[in-house]
């Protein structure tokens, strides 16, 4: 009897020692949560767009576009990501993307965002999409880039809107390989002509 009695004594205390350390630990966690309590980012309601909104560069010339997200009331922190399609071999590279932004009533947060070609990168439309999100809050914009040969040096922007011609019929001509930014300026052009001379 005396030998399990001198077995059993030990493993008690070690159990003590183990409840003991066990409720020290807890203690100190909650007192340095409790002095450093988690700060969580304050969500906000916020406007984000891209400036230009249609671009043709060359290949190999860098398309350059200003990002600016607003509040919409209050102040708050937008967490910010940027993807391109379509994705493929040579594609044009976005640069860097903040990973977050803070937005104030009248402090609006602005980047630039650059989108890098190569004499390599496929000629045709890309699509810019940067995504913005705050809580349950999502907004996003795109831009679209057009790699052409035919666009001049140092890039040039399509408009938006153009007397009988819509945006939507810009970017399924731009869509075409090759010739889509020369035909949709050419028919920009075109249409503005057709509308002076009627106008007179």
């Amino acid at each position: 009897m005396s030998t399990r009695k001198s077995l059993i004594e030990p493993t008690r205390f070690l159990n003590k020692r183990s409840v003991i350390s066990a409720s020290t630990c807890s203690v100190a966690l909650l007192l340095i949560l409790t002095a450093f309590p988690i700060v969580r980012a304050q969500s906000v309601d916020f406007t984000i767009s891209s400036t230009p909104t249609l671009l043709c560069v060359n290949p190999g010339i860098d398309g350059r576009f200003s990002i600016t997200l607003s509040s919409l009331g209050g102040s708050g922190t937008v967490n910010l990501s940027g993807n391109i399609d379509p994705v493929r071999t040579n594609v044009p590279t976005l640069s860097s993307i903040p990973s977050s932004a803070t937005v104030s009533n009248g402090q609006p947060y602005q980047f630039d965002l650059t989108a890098s070609t190569t004499q390599s990168s496929p000629t045709g439309a890309y699509t810019i999409t940067i995504q913005g999100i705050s809580g349950s809050t999502f907004h996003q914009t795109t831009t679209t880039l057009v790699v052409s040969n035919n666009c001049s040096v140092g890039g040039t922007i399509l408009p938006t809107s153009s007397p009988g011609l819509s945006l939507s019929t810009v970017l399924i001509t731009a869509s075409v390989v090759g010739i889509a930014a020369v035909v949709a300026v050419s028919a920009i052009a075109y249409s503005g002509h057709r509308k002076r001379n009627t106008d007179r």
